[in-house]
This record gives structure tokens, sequence and C-alpha cells, in this order.
């Protein structure tokens, strides 16, 4: 069987290293460049040491090199890459690049507006920022992390707007968009409607990705997952089953005192009382303003 989630660590750290070579090798040399010209600029002349545009003559083509490679490596894997998660990651670094080239583009262009230097050079760096800006804005709005339609999703389910953001939430399923937030919103959806078995769906959806625990927010989302599934299954009755789940969600959190609350109330429900207070009390021990516990408590 493959590893997928040792493939995802092994291309985030390829991608992360290439992000630090784009910062170091090409955007920060290339900004002092532009930076020493404009200031040669503003001081009444061209005139800088013959060593300095040897030595740009000899490394700004490198500079360039690296960043070619770098755009072409990340488009590559952008639409090549064997998971969801690589394809973000190489998503991301070529996003980076557009915003180096961009900012890069956008202080020639200015040098040379302020200075009148206003030719068929400068028209092609104006349309190559508007291409760097139109990029940029279809890769994070529609395709990227920043996904605005299922911020949109998100804030509506927030707002207790259900049937608004299950619409968009639908949308987004429907045009493959694997992300463990969306499993979740639409998990809490189901959970609202009561709609148990349905829910459980979505949260096993999200506690399957591949790349579920990659970073720490999705750690803590499959958290609130796993504890969300225990709840539909112990209104389904499935005390057993929910009784795992919330087991996989103290592994993945053991300082969340809901999960523990969550616990304690299945065993209630199974009327092992002595065993359910002892996990009302951690509950309690990790928040002491958690109100549900208490009222747990007195229950049993």
């Amino acid at each position: 069987m493959v590893d997928l989630i040792a493939i995802n660590r092994k291309y985030e750290k390829i991608f992360k290293l290439l992000d630090i070579i784009l910062i170091f090798a090409v955007f920060i040399p290339i900004l002092l460049h532009n930076i020493i010209l404009t200031l040669a600029i503003i001081t009444g002349g061209f005139y800088l040491p013959d060593f300095y545009w040897n030595l740009i003559s000899d490394i700004y083509p490198v500079f360039i090199a690296i960043y070619g490679f770098i755009l072409i490596f990340s488009i590559h894997f952008s639409k090549k890459g064997k998971t969801k998660q690589i394809k973000d990651f190489a998503l991301t670094t070529f996003g980076k690049c557009l915003i180096f080239g961009g900012i890069n583009t956008a202080i020639v262009f200015v040098i040379m507006l302020i200075f009148n230097y206003f030719n068929w050079y400068s028209i092609f760096l104006l349309f190559s920022l508007i291409f760097f800006i139109f990029l940029e804005y279809n890769i994070y709005v529609f395709d990227g992390m920043f996904n605005l339609k299922l911020r949109k999703a998100k804030k509506l389910k927030s707002n207790e707007k259900n049937d608004d953001a299950l619409i968009l939430f639908n949308e987004l399923e429907n045009e493959n968009y694997e992300y463990p937030s969306l499993y979740y919103g639409l998990g809490l959806i189901y959970i609202d409607k009561e709609e148990y078995d349905k829910a459980l769906e979505y949260f096993n959806k999200l506690n399957n990705l591949e790349t579920n625990l990659k970073f720490q927010y999705d750690k803590d989302l499959c958290n609130h997952a796993y504890e969300h599934k225990a709840y539909s299954l112990h209104e389904l009755k499935r005390y057993d089953e929910a009784l795992e789940a919330i087991d996989k969600a103290l592994v993945l959190k053991d300082n969340n005192d809901w999960s523990w609350n969550e616990k304690g109330y299945i065993l209630y429900l199974l009327e092992e009382y002595g065993k359910s207070l002892q996990f009302f009390d951690k509950a309690i021990e990790i928040n002491s303003t958690n109100q549900y516990a208490y009222y747990s408590m007195l229950s049993s």
C-alpha cells in the first residue's frame, strides 16, 4: 500500500526548500538590485562601479534560471502531483513566484514612470504586471487555499444560515474540492438537521483524507470531527462505535475538555456512572467553566 502521507511530507519539505531558495536566491537579490538602481537614478546618474555591473551580468542570469526552474517545477506538480496536497504545495509556490515576479515588475515599471522612461518596454512591463495580478487572483480566489466560496459557506454556517451554506458546500463538493473543512462544515450542517447518518458520511470522509494530519489546524479539525462523529453515533445509539471515535479524538488531542466530556456522556448513556464521572472530572480539570460537564456529573 502506498504511504500517501509520507509522500505528502516529502513534497512538503521540497516545496518549503524551494520557497526559501525563491526568497533568498531570487527575490531579495533582485529587489536589492532594483533599490541600488533607483538610488543611482535619484542621486543624479547611473554611474555604478564596473565591478558591480560585471557581477550583475554574471549572476543575474542565474537568478532568472532559478526562478524559471521553480516556476516550471511548481506548474508541473500543480497539474501532475500525485495527491491533492502536493498540487496545493506546488500551487502555493507558483503563487509566490507570481507575487515576486509581480512585485519586481511593478518596481521597475514605477521607476520608469517616475523618471519618464515610458517606452515599449514599460508598456510590456505594465501588461506583464496585469497578467501577474490576473493569474494570482485566479489561483488564490478560485483554486487555492483562500477559496472565497468556501470562506463564504463557512461564514454562512457560523451565522446559522445552514440552507445557504449547504448550497455552497454542495457546489464545492461537486467540483471535487476535497478539503477537510468542507467535509467538516457539511457534517455540522447535517448534525443540526439531525440527519446523523449523513453527518457520519462526511466526518468519515474528513478523517479518511490522506492529507488530514498535514497541518496542525487539520489535526485540531480531525479531533473535532471524531468528537462530532462520536456525538452522531451516540444519537444513533451506536455506543461502542461512539467510544471508538471519541478515543481517536483523544489520541489526536488529549487536552480538549469537550472530548473528555463526550466520552463521559457516552459512558453515562451506557449506565457506567462510576467511569463516566472520571471523564467529567477530567473535562472540568481542563476547563473549569465547562458547565455541561458539571451538569452531567449531577445527572450521574
